[in-house]
């Protein structure tokens, strides 16, 4: 697991920010910062809370956790989040181990730093058409989360933001253009991923431990980053463009072999539309062990590619 690891500009935003007095409305404990309402927490007796749109006439336009304020307890069980919050930010909803599911609405702009760790009762997220970045740690250690509805509107996501959760299927739409390191690490239920064509790079340990066994990458992607696609079930990998630069070792470990110096990109092609791709180091796994020189194996379009091993380690190929 990712140890969690918030950023210098938080710590120093925690430590210079000054929040006003927080206040208390029908259990619920607030700010009020240029006519906005933050709210910090909840300490009424419901199970079931409704966040209010207003507070003494003043809109409710985000959630922080712990702003000097109590954090919400984990005997909820629901909340209903309005369409006046533009902002769900750090800590909001951390350790609300009986909450089990969530709706986002298309409000919101933003989900942020660790804003749904270690809702272990969590099993199903729907997420606004609003929402443009999914913050470090927001999902971090959901370990019951299986469903999770990604919108079009959605440009980034973040370190570590749904890593150790149980999600088994992904869908990561056109809009989104980076994913970050350990994004999905430890997601080991997780057995298919589609990755839209918006998305350039795919960090550090992105999908690494999960339980994909193939994975399709669109076709702007250009950057992959150390250990990726280290999961020890993944067979095969679709590449949907024409050029790709891959950093280090996406592969290393697992059933792709480990990551060592030698390691090759093996391409296979049909009039640029169509590429297949392996690294050396996977094809002793996947090779017939009683047929040593048979290597891996390409199909496209009309051609197939035969690589074999020849005596020297290197791989040629065969029409």
């Amino acid at each position: 697991m990712n140890t969690k690891r918030p950023s210098l500009l938080l710590f120093g935003w925690l430590l210079l920010a000054t929040p006003a007095a927080a206040q208390t409305y029908d259990g619920f404990d607030y700010t009020n910062s240029d006519g906005t309402i933050t709210i910090t927490g909840y300490t009424g007796s419901s199970g079931d809370v409704v966040i209010p749109s207003t507070i003494d006439g003043l809109p409710v336009t985000s959630i922080i956790g712990n702003l000097g304020g109590s954090g919400f307890p984990g005997t909820m069980i629901s909340v209903s989040i309005p369409n006046s919050v533009s902002s769900i930010g750090w800590n909001a909803f951390d350790g609300c181990i009986s909450l089990t599911s969530v709706t986002i609405p298309n409000s919101v702009t933003s989900i942020g730093y660790s804003a749904f760790d270690n809702c272990w009762g969590l099993t199903s997220v729907t997420i606004g058409s609003g929402v443009t970045s999914i913050g470090d740690f927001a999902f971090f250690d959901c370990g019951n989360l299986t469903n999770i509805t990604i919108p079009n509107s959605l440009t980034s996501i973040s370190d570590a933001a749904f890593e150790g959760c149980a999600l088994t299927n992904v869908t990561i739409p056109n809009s989104v253009t980076s994913i970050g390191d350990s994004a999905f690490l430890s997601c080991a239920w997780l057995t298919s991923v589609s990755i839209g064509n918006g998305v350039t790079n795919i960090g550090d340990l992105a999908f690494a431990g999960t339980g994909l066994t193939s994975v399709t990458i669109g076709n702007n992607v250009t950057s992959i980053g150390d250990d990726a696609f280290r999961c020890d079930g993944l067979t095969g990998v679709y590449f949907q463009g024409n050029a790709l630069s891959v950093v280090g070792y996406p592969f290393g470990g697992g059933a792709w072999g480990p990551a060592r110096p030698g390691n090759r990109l093996l391409l296979a092609r049909d009039d640029g539309l169509e590429q297949y791709l392996c690294w050396s180091s996977c094809l002793p796994i996947l090779r017939n062990r009683q047929q040593l020189r048979l290597s891996f194996e390409w199909h496209s379009g009309k051609h197939r590619w035969l690589h074999r091993q020849q005596p020297d380690g290197e791989y040629s190929r065969h029409d």
